[in-house]
């Protein structure tokens, strides 16, 4: 088969093309011809979707005020635990394990420079118990000059907000952000995050090292 002149192959685009856009007005005019025929169908697929997307509104709502409900009376068997009188020490200590839970690992977390002397910290709220709801409400943020790469360097590394950073959240995967101000200018900060537990401020698993530097 002989090659085509470049004049031949712009042609023969041009031709492949128009029939590819005429077969894409068919089958317009073959979806539009449907639903004028059966509208009643489209009406009740439209009502379907909707029925479902409430529907996982209501599961999804029930399942966060049960949630709720557990969190609260586990707070309150923590509560009666801790008023015991003898060794309040090793009580505590018993309490808090039968008690507590370890929150899920902060997976999400960026830090980005907004100003000369700010950053701000952005990610999704782990659950206080692992993966399950409700979505961990206190947070250790700790910054350092230098990567958080272990334990140690985690410990050492200056708290934010005192020690504990509070935000109103209860849906997991709720968006939380915090601004870091009065930092130097044209300085790199490393940042870590661990989740605390709701009822017993139990640490989870801190979260990797991440680093923005101001302007």
């Amino acid at each position: 088969m002989a090659a085509q002149t470049p004049t031949q192959r712009k042609a023969t685009a041009k031709k492949a093309a128009a029939t590819r856009k005429r077969n894409a007005s068919k089958r317009q005019a073959s979806t539009t011809r449907a639903s004028a025929r059966n509208p009643r169908e489209s009406a009740q697929g439209t009502a379907r979707r909707a029925r479902r997307t409430a529907q996982t509104r209501v599961e999804a709502e029930a399942t966060r005020a049960e949630s709720l409900a557990l969190q609260a009376e586990r707070a309150r068997a923590l509560r009666a635990c801790l008023r015991g009188r003898r060794g309040r020490a090793a009580r505590r200590r018993a309490c808090l394990r039968r008690h507590g839970r370890t929150p899920g690992r902060v997976t999400t977390l960026s830090a980005k420079a907004t100003g000369k002397r700010r950053i701000v910290l952005r990610f999704r709220a782990p659950g206080s118990d692992g993966a399950d709801p409700p979505a961990a409400r206190t947070y250790l943020i700790k910054q350092s000059r230098r990567p958080i790469r272990n334990a140690r360097a985690f410990r050492r590394a200056r708290a934010l907000c005192r020690g504990t950073c509070r935000f109103s959240v209860t849906e997991l995967g709720a968006k939380v952000s915090l601004k870091v101000t009065g930092l130097r200018r044209r300085r790199t900060y490393h940042y870590a995050v661990a989740a605390r537990d709701n009822v017993s401020a139990r640490l989870g698993r801190r979260s990797r090292s991440v680093k923005a530097r101001t302007r």
